[in-house]
């Protein structure tokens, strides 16, 4: 894990709830920009660091993307203790 990522689950600790994706790059103030925070995030989840569920299920026939929350898991919470 690189210290982009350390600084987004660092962000998600701090935070103590659920985060969307935009709100993570802002709590990172500049380490993470949007080109990258989804893929990070991915990357994140992939490994147990970080739970996402949808802000709500898609209704049929609309056209609004449900937004998705992030939060860090215990192994997050684990990781950052560990320290790098």
């Amino acid at each position: 894990m690189g210290s982009v990522e350390r600084v987004m689950l660092q962000a998600l600790a701090d935070s103590g709830s659920e985060m969307f994706g935009l709100d993570i790059i802002a709590a990172c103030k500049g380490v993470v920009g949007r080109g990258t925070v989804y893929v990070r995030l991915a990357r994140l989840q992939d490994a147990g660091l970080v739970s996402s569920r949808l802000e709500r299920e898609k209704v049929p026939g609309e056209t609004e993307i449900p937004r998705r929350l992030y939060a860090i898991t215990d192994a997050g919470l684990q990781t950052l203790k560990v320290g790098p």
